[in-house]
């Protein structure tokens, strides 16, 4: 390690020791910390008041371009097992860096060994495992992740203390003598972790207080509920939503279906209190633009009326390990004042509350892995205060859910005709012709997009500027001038390039946030190349002018900027892409689809992205064909059969051939051979081949491909209706036929996921399938609509298949996020349509499109 990083570390270690002091006041159980502990694994050790060791913490750094492995990780965690204060106390590896693969390995296992699974830590220990007790040990161990640099760290540390420091006449005095405070804490500490002695390393709550000038224990005024719950509600009885966005309707979704539409349950949709009614934790899914956060918005809002209080946190601002802050973040944001962690967790644990975190789907691995760590106990145990989590992808939503539970899954009703003729009379305050002529042109522009409200409500922004426009693309385009215009914004040439170039970058790390420390590194770097040519401007212009412009905000005490909404990002750093200013990653992931549409959108499909795109994210691969505008040329059957190759298993070669009329058809072929053929062959081969099709002369090498393996697919989707089974005479019975029937159609399920997945993605296809059994109570015998008689089931989608009667049943079944039904209905289909039905929606919910209708 360099000297240079040697000092990086130093400065490090001693902000987060700083910030644990800081947090030890915010909990009652804590009476003293010591900076470098006893033992050199330890660096922060924190005590109870009567002097047992309660956690132990590990800073390390690393620098960029290294991770940390296997044997690094054990060696670190080993150590500290041996000691005795771990048979009772927790411990936490602490580092700036990222996990390597074999890292990632020891955190997982860690964190199965803390749920009761210790096999996966055994194994990674080696034949010379240590006994019961080190294991067990380890169960109270833990990787965090925290990227951020030392002085973000400081500034949280600061704006903690400025939450406990007595009122001052200003906010900019508050932020002085917070500044003021955690330097002199910072200077003591460092000072005492060069002491020989150890007790002259240790600090006690009292000593803190002192050098931080607050008070030793939470004041009253900052508990929750106390004034604080009161102050909050009144809060935002002045932040209303508009009328016709308070119409938002949610639609339950399916992985508890077992009937009718796999993807949709009970009523076709519910107002928004159905986030806060029954049990948690709740997930409130959409695509992007679809109205999440304005949902999450109408949610807090609506608190104000029932009197139970809503608390929206944003998972950008989120640090692994600090949940409670994020929680007193989002109630000091509204209340327009400072909290501490403290007040953050005692919400936390209050049943009242719902607390919604929005986008949890689109932040880092790293931090929803954090985030799961600290959901696990009081989510498993149903303690606390009610949880809704929002994001794009309602399958990673889940992740960071204990498997134990399942959560009820919603998404946001598309806009209705009748929502947008009432938005667009509203914005021109014009007739209902009027109204309705510009709806007809929105939906010219946008196609099938039309129903995101995001994008209708921009082109309601820019209606007189949408002569010309094509897409998504030049809506935001569209939209990004007339904000600048209206701001009064100078040089958005320049700021959006920048902008394109900084979000490509922080999108390539899985993210569309950073600390404003980092952020100013990026765009400075990032308007290089423009300096180069002549255009001189700092990044604390760039920042300010995007600022002014709304296209950026900051959260989290100002320490963490995020975009105007997360497409804009991915707008951005769509047409960075397409103009040559960023270059696309080597591998896509999860998150990157919307900036790769955008790429695609405005600079056209290249064979390179098109293979890069169905090799990594195949399902985007249906969207991407729409902007695929080549034309078929003597390359092309290679094309579309290396295409296919990452789009279905034991794929062979493709034919092509040109119609009389222009047209393509296109054929798999028998051989691995790939090459145009006559059209009268074709033809002729045609009559004994259901997967050929036709397509337009115009058409490019992705869309040929997407046809055929959606006639593939087709294939694989069409089941036997099968036979089906006679009325049970007697419960029992019935509980045998469901059983069977649902044993069979977990294996057709399994199976088609197998064969209808890309290589290598069957993970994906099978978390959006959901589980393949079912648990299922057959009730009596009850009268049906057509003066018959039908057995009665109450039933949800389970990993398991249990099915008892109500007479065998002594302790309830979790049927909760299910349905009901009768047992003829569920037996409708045979299990090979019910697990088609299934593996269609989930591939339906994957493509954002209906397209493997017959």
């Amino acid at each position: 390690m360099s000297g240079v990083d040697t000092v990086r570390g130093i400065a490090f270690q001693q902000a987060h020791g700083v910030l644990e002091a800081i947090s030890m006041l915010e909990d009652p159980l804590l009476g003293s910390i010591r900076v470098e502990g006893l033992d050199d694994v330890v660096d922060v050790e924190l005590f109870t008041r009567d002097g047992r060791l309660h956690r132990a913490i590990q800073v390390k750094i690393r620098t960029s371009g290294y991770t940390w492995g296997q044997a690094e990780l054990l060696n670190v965690f080993t150590r500290w097992a041996a000691l005795p204060g771990a048979q009772h106390a927790t411990f936490e590896f602490l580092t700036d860096g990222r996990l390597g693969p074999t890292g990632e390995l020891v955190e997982k296992a860690l964190r199965s060994t803390a749920a009761g699974d210790p096999a996966n830590l055994v194994a990674l220990l080696g034949p010379h495992a240590p006994d019961a007790t080190v294991v067990s040990a380890l169960g109270r161990a833990r990787v965090r992740q925290d990227p951020r640099g030392t002085k973000t760290v400081l500034a949280e540390a600061e704006r903690q203390v400025s939450a406990m420091l007595p009122t001052v006449r200003s906010r900019s005095a508050l932020r002085e003598q917070a500044e003021r405070a955690v330097d002199r804490l910072f200077r003591h500490m460092l000072a005492a972790a060069g002491e020989h002695d150890p007790e002259q390393r240790l600090l006690t709550r009292q000593d803190i207080a002192q050098l931080l000038g607050v008070p030793a224990d939470q004041s009253a005024a900052q508990r929750w509920p106390g004034t604080v719950m009161p102050r909050y509600l009144h809060a935002l009885s002045g932040l209303q939503p508009r009328q016709v966005l308070a119409e938002l309707k949610l639609r339950p979704v399916g992985l508890s279906s077992l009937q009718g539409s796999p993807s949709s349950v009970g009523p076709d949709e519910e107002d928004m209190s159905a986030l806060t009614r029954g049990p948690g934790p709740m997930i409130l899914a959409g695509r992007s633009g679809s109205g999440k956060t304005t949902a999450a918005s109408l949610l807090r809002a609506l608190s104000v009326r029932t009197g139970y209080p809503v608390i929206v946190a944003h998972a950008e601002s989120y640090v692994p390990g600090r949940l409670a802050a994020l929680v007193a973040d989002a109630l000091g944001a509204i209340l327009e004042q400072d909290l501490p962690s403290a007040t953050g967790a005692q919400a936390l644990a209050d049943p009242a509350v719902t607390v919604v975190v929005d986008g949890v789907s689109e932040v880092t691995p790293s931090l929803r892995e954090g985030l799961a760590e600290e959901l696990r106990a009081p989510v498993a145990s149903g303690h606390g205060a009610r949880l809704v989590l929002v994001g794009r992808d309602a399958s990673v939503i889940g992740s960071v859910l204990p498997s134990s539970v399942t959560p009820h899954t919603y998404e946001l009703s598309p806009l209705s005709h009748s929502q947008k003729i009432e938005l667009a009379t509203s914005a021109t305050a014009g007739s209902s012709a009027t109204a309705q002529a510009i709806v007809a042109v929105i939906g010219e522009v946008l196609g099938e997009a039309v129903d995101n409200p995001l994008l209708f409500a921009m082109s309601l922004e820019v209606r007189s500027e949408l002569a010309g426009t094509t897409g998504r693309a030049d809506v935001y385009r569209t939209f990004l001038s007339r904000l600048a215009r209206r701001t009064g914004a100078a040089g958005l040439g320049s700021l959006v390039p920048v902008l394109g170039i900084a979000y490509a970058r922080l999108l390539d790390d899985g993210r569309r946030f950073a600390d404003i420390y980092e952020w100013l590194e990026i765009l400075a770097d990032a308007s290089g190349p423009l300096n180069a040519l002549g255009l001189q401007t700092t990044a604390a212009e760039l920042h300010d002018a995007a600022r002014r412009c709304g296209l950026i905000s900051l959260t989290g005490w100002e320490q963490t900027v995020v975009p105007l909404h997360d497409s804009f990002a991915d707008y951005l750093a769509g047409d960075a892409h397409a103009r040559g200013r960023a270059p696309l990653p080597q591998t896509l992931f999860p998150g990157d689809e919307q900036r790769l549409l955008f790429s695609v959108e405005i600079g056209g499909v290249t064979d390179k992205i098109a293979q890069i795109v169905a090799r990594d994210l195949p399902f985007t691969t249906v969207a991407l064909s729409r902007y695929d505008r080549r034309l078929a040329d003597d390359d092309t059957p290679h094309e579309v059969a290396s295409l296919l190759a990452h789009l279905r298993l034991g794929h062979g070669g493709v034919m092509l051939a040109r119609l009389a009329d222009g047209r393509v058809m296109a054929l798999p072929s028998s051989s691995d051979a790939s090459r145009w053929i006559d059209a009268k062959d074709a033809i002729r081969l045609s009559r004994t081949s259901v997967a050929s099709t036709v397509l337009d002369a115009d058409t490019g090498p992705t869309r040929i491909a997407v046809r055929l393996w959606r006639q593939h697919l087709l294939s694989l989707l069409t089941a036997p209706a099968g036979i089906r089974p006679d009325q049970p005479r007697t419960q029992a019975d019935a509980v045998l036929l469901l059983t069977e029937h649902a044993r069979r159609t977990a294996t057709a399920t399994r199976e088609l996921v197998a064969a209808a997945t890309p290589p290598g993605h069957e993970a994906l296809l099978a978390a959006h399938t959901g589980p393949g059994g079912m648990n299922a109570v057959v009730g009596e015998r009850e009268s049906d609509p057509f003066g018959g008689t039908e057995w009665g089931v109450t039933y949800t989608r389970s990993d398991e298949i249990t099915v008892v009667s109500t007479q065998q049943t002594t302790s309830p079944l979790d049927t909760t996020t299910g349905g009901s039904a009768g047992l003829r209905a569920l037996l409708d289909r045979s299990p090979q349509q019910a697990a088609a039905a299934y593996v269609r929606t989930a591939i339906h919910s994957l493509t954002n499109q209906k397209w493997l209708i017959p």
